[in-house]
């Protein structure tokens, strides 16, 4: 995506880029930091074909190695992850759970990419994760990875649903349609 901004803006530096990838039970180290990617490739002669085994950056490795160019030093990267709690944290996160809390120095990981082992996660890549606190607790978490972030709770707010869509610049019958929309979705709520 970083590549589509840059032909349509070219010469600039976005002050934010974002990516968002959902985690679930299966979800693992290959595909968040680093993993093995096989492809076939064709001959030259177009007749057979052989397997390619290339080591790639995933999701974090990717945005890590973009936050930390000198290109994009001042741009704001946010990874969210959704559904943080439902994947094997320890797992995913491998050798960067270090890299969480030791920003700026270079992890060594299993897979060499661009003929480096190392993974550096930049102070520019913030890393947002979302739960859903009824599906599974806080206590479920690994406390090596609890401790690199911080939570906070975002309780249901009716105000927020009485106010959704009310505009000062709106005309009154406008207005008044979205208060009855506002309040049937307030019963829903309660």
């Amino acid at each position: 995506a970083m590549a589509e901004w840059e032909v349509t803006h070219p010469g600039q530096t976005p002050a934010i880029a974002w990516d968002i990838v959902q985690f679930h039970p299966s979800y693992g180290y290959e595909d968040f930091v680093r993993g093995i990617e096989v492809s076939t490739v064709k001959d030259s002669s177009g007749a057979g074909s052989a397997i390619s085994y290339d080591t790639v950056n995933k999701v974090l490795g990717s945005m890590a190695r973009l936050a930390a160019s000198p290109k994009y030093q001042t741009t704001k990267f946010f990874l969210v992850i959704d559904e943080i709690n439902r994947a094997n944290l320890a797992t995913v996160f491998g050798e960067l759970i270090y890299g969480l809390e030791y920003r700026g120095k270079g992890v060594a990981t299993p897979y060499t990419v661009d003929n480096s082992n190392k993974v550096l996660l930049p102070d520019n890549l913030y890393i947002l994760g979302t739960m859903n606190t009824a599906d599974k607790s806080i206590g479920g978490i690994d406390y090596a990875i609890r401790r690199r972030f911080l939570f906070f709770s975002l309780l249901p707010d009716a105000n927020a649903i009485l106010n959704f869509k009310l505009s000062q610049g709106a005309d009154e019958e406008e207005e008044n349609e979205q208060r009855a929309v506002n309040r049937q979705a307030l019963r829903l709520f309660e």
